[in-house]
């Protein structure tokens, strides 16, 4: 390589440390403002997938970059928000969850989630608060019954599918959540009654046998 191909070569490099350095400041303003956010919602569910949502749909119509990508990227920068926030208490539905890739892409690197020995123990420890989240697998791969999202004096909501974007190559599972979820743009309704689901378009929360409200692109 000639030193004219060289010296370009090093002057390219040094434009992508500098927007390397560009964007950490970025995320690092943008970080601090969601800190601003936090400090007043008081007693609001701090975890918002239907806000998620509708911020990645926004990015991905206003860039060539592809959804799976644009998700990736955000996810990190949502899920490190939220841990300055609030470190959220996940709970597996089983071990064969424990290594999904799902985990690291929507809650962030380093996620360290309890296991529960079925579905319905993880139903129950977000039901008694001890925790947040459970992911359980999505309705159409699987079996148990519905109805131990309703039992109890306290329930459990589904809140959101991960992955939102459906190229990821993930297969799917369900976020299930003391609370129901916050609309977004696009909302799906899933009921369960008779021994069978029915997906709903929009946001029917009191609807009878409301499993829970979930966000599509």
């Amino acid at each position: 390589m000639d030193k004219s191909n060289t010296d370009n070569l090093n002057q390219i490099r040094q434009e992508i440390d500098q927007l390397d350095q560009d964007l950490l400041r970025m995320i690092e303003a943008r970080l601090a403002i969601a800190d601003r956010v936090a400090s007043t919602k008081g007693d609001a569910p701090l975890f918002r997938p239907g806000r998620e949502a509708d911020i990645l749909r926004q990015l991905a119509l206003d860039t060539s970059l592809t959804p799976a990508f644009v998700e990736a990227m955000w996810r990190q920068i949502m899920a490190a928000n939220l841990a300055r926030q609030k470190s959220l208490r996940l709970i597996l539905a089983d071990a064969e969850i424990a290594n999904h890739p799902i985990l690291a892409w929507r809650f962030g690197a380093g996620v360290s989630p309890m296991v529960a020995g079925s579905a319905e123990a993880a139903l129950q420890a977000v039901k008694s608060d001890d925790a947040d989240i459970a992911l359980l697998p999505h309705w159409q791969d699987n079996s148990w019954g519905w109805s131990d999202v309703f039992k109890g004096a306290n329930r459990a909501w589904l809140v959101a599918v991960a992955p939102f974007f459906i190229d990821t190559g993930f297969a799917p599972v369900a976020l299930f959540a003391r609370h129901p979820a916050d609309p977004s743009a696009k909302d799906v309704t899933l009921i369960w009654q008779d021994g069978a689901f029915t997906e709903t378009p929009g946001y029917v929360e009191t609807a009878s046998h409301t499993v829970g409200v979930f966000q599509i692109p």
